[in-house]
């Protein structure tokens, strides 16, 4: 694990691609705007963390860890999922809540065969809009599967586990 987080950190140097048994990396609330392409070398990066940064984008699937399992990076200002996101097979969880989504690729929905959480609460996309997608459907029977499983195994949620990663209303326009 590399636990960076409140360092003001600038840039992520491209030497980070020398921990090759790095499985966490957490960056939240530095001053990265962008990610280096060398991510794609650790090779047993699970979870990488980057919240309240800068990001203005993010780095194409192809420069990521082919493990990545859970993605986070509220509250940044990113404005788009690149579609080759759609080959990162693993991953889970993408959270890009406080972001400046509008559109998520349908590779990205269709394609990421694990990915059964997807964030995009304070997001100009709203429902009906991701909804549409022709990848959501895949995209919802993963999603359903997965909370059907822990309803099944006697879990109890809260309401907000069961929502649909989107603001159905928006309190506060922007």
């Amino acid at each position: 694990m590399l636990l960076l987080d409140h360092n003001s950190i600038v840039q992520l140097p491209e030497e980070v691609s020398w921990l090759t048994r790095l499985e966490k990396l957490s960056l939240n609330h530095n001053f990265l705007t962008d990610l280096p392409s060398g991510l794609a070398a650790c090779t047993r990066l699970t979870c990488i963390q980057v919240g309240h940064n800068r990001l203005k984008g993010l780095p194409a699937g192809e420069h990521m860890p082919p493990s990545l399992e859970e993605f986070n990076a509220v509250h940044n200002q990113i404005s788009h999922i690149p579609a080759s996101w759609g080959k990162l097979n693993k991953l889970k969880v993408l959270n890009l809540d406080d972001n400046r989504i509008n559109d998520v690729p349908a590779e990205v929905l269709h394609d990421c065969g694990a990915l059964h959480t997807l964030c995009l609460h304070g997001c100009p996309i709203g429902p009906a809009q991701l909804q549409a997608n022709p990848g959501f459907h895949a995209f919802e029977e993963r999603r359903k599967g997965k909370y059907d499983k822990a309803i099944a195994g006697g879990v109890l949620m809260g309401a907000k586990q069961l929502d649909e990663g989107v603001d159905r209303e928006k309190m506060h326009p922007r």
